[in-house]
């Protein structure tokens, strides 16, 4: 089966087709199982397990995050919600298919076709004014591209479009804090002219991934593309750019340390973005020996030393589990942040040029027919009304009604 790429991917696949034709490995970290377990988490909840079921798969550092996840934050304006959805897209032929859900990645189950791209979006529903919405839902502190700019949600919105037939798809990025509050990071609307774009540059990026593939197994080098898109390329071992930079980055360490100080800003700048890829290509590297220092003792030699795993103990302050105790305990949200001590954090890392032209971009319209959204109380009239309204709201109402309790059980205790 030929490998077109995933929807976390599609940003890489448009910026470097090439990368799609080399060998890669897998990898997997802590923070990732860490994501991947409180998706888990949101998935089971929305499915009607009982908290206590759904807390069960969760680890002792994320369970006080998940137990006190807010759901309103999270859901509170959307109906039909439905989590860990996969998906396939072949934007070529310009269709999309629904594959299920909690399938954990395992796209090949599918018999996918020749042009389609398999990806899952964390959350889809739709608002009760009847605009579809998608939803990427990050944990931890990294960065995260614009909900405008962002080609796993562009994927998820597209997807939506297809199978739904949505001429607007709003598409959102929900961080998720460690004490379990959420918040929209960002959120855009795409319309028919994003997703015609979309599936134009998809349908490049696999037509030109098809060239690449001639060349490498002709044996030939593809031409490829090095970009911020390659920090997690499960083929930059194999990535002709990284393995010509492993070869001659000792030697770039010496120049860039002895020259920096007389660069002029302009140099040092390219100076800092070839030490950035040398850092990349180092952590690989480095990992990859860990790997093998799993398995067995690497010597260091004329050192007397060798690469090994040790193991040790470390104490740490759990402080989610902190967090939930004080709550427990009856400490007010005031007595709480009492607790937290603000420092200043100074870090030097790549920012937006503020003398640097603005990029351009697209502006995204609203359709003169979109539906005005409701507003909260003529929502609230409805459902009042109408029982049926009312039963919709399933599992969503039931969250909200064990959260009340949550927080009422609190305050009795505080009292």
């Amino acid at each position: 089966m030929t490998y077109n790429g995933s929807a976390s991917a599609t940003e890489r696949t448009i910026e470097c087709p090439a990368s799609l034709v080399f060998p890669r490995a897998k990898r997997s970290s802590k923070y990732a199982e860490s994501g991947q377990a409180k998706h888990a988490f949101v998935r089971a909840v929305l499915a009607g397990a009982p908290l206590n079921v759904a807390l069960a798969g969760v680890g002792p550092k994320d369970r006080a995050t998940c137990e006190n996840l807010q759901w309103h934050s999270l859901i509170g304006d959307l109906q039909s919600v439905r989590c860990e959805a996969a998906y396939a897209l072949d934007p070529i032929a310009r269709t999309a298919r629904y594959l299920g859900t909690n399938v954990g990645r395992n796209y090949a189950q599918f018999n996918l076709g020749p042009d389609e791209i398999p990806g899952t979006i964390d959350l889809e529903g739709e608002t009760y004014g009847g605009r579809a919405v998608v939803a990427d839902l990050k944990s931890g502190f990294m960065d995260v591209t614009d909900a405008v700019d962002n080609g796993q949600l562009h994927f998820a919105a597209t997807v939506r479009h297809l199978v739904t037939g949505a001429s607007e798809v709003e598409g959102r990025i929900e961080k998720l804090r460690i004490d379990g509050s959420v918040y929209t990071e960002s959120r855009t609307v795409y319309v028919t002219f994003d997703f015609d774009v979309f599936l134009d540059e998809m349908a490049h990026a696999l037509e030109e991934s098809r060239r690449a593939r001639r060349v490498f197994f002709s044996g030939g080098t593809p031409d490829v593309s090095v970009g911020p898109w390659c920090r997690y390329c499960e083929a930059m071992e194999a990535c002709p750019a990284y393995t010509s930079l492993a070869r001659s980055m000792v030697a770039d360490t010496y120049k860039l340390e002895s020259a920096v100080g007389i660069l002029t800003r302009e140099q040092a700048g390219a100076a800092w973005k070839k030490a950035k890829q040398i850092e990349t290509m180092l952590k690989r590297v480095i990992e990859t020996i860990k790997d093998r220092a799993r398995q067995e003792n690497l010597p260091i030699e004329g050192t007397g030393k060798c690469v090994s795993e040790i193991s040790f103990e470390r104490s740490d302050l759990d402080v989610p589990a902190a967090l939930a105790l004080l709550r427990e305990k009856g400490a007010t949200p005031e007595e709480i942040a009492g607790l937290q001590h603000t420092t200043t954090v100074r870090q030097v890392r790549e920012v937006n040029d503020p003398t640097a032209a603005p990029k351009p971009k697209r502006v995204r319209k609203l359709s003169k027919n979109a539906a005005a959204e409701p507003s909260a109380e003529s929502i609230a009239s409805e459902l009042a009304a109408d029982p049926v309204a009312l039963d919709r709201l399933g599992v969503i109402d039931e969250l909200f009604r064990l959260e009340e309790n949550i927080v009422l059980n609190r305050e009795e205790s505080g009292q």
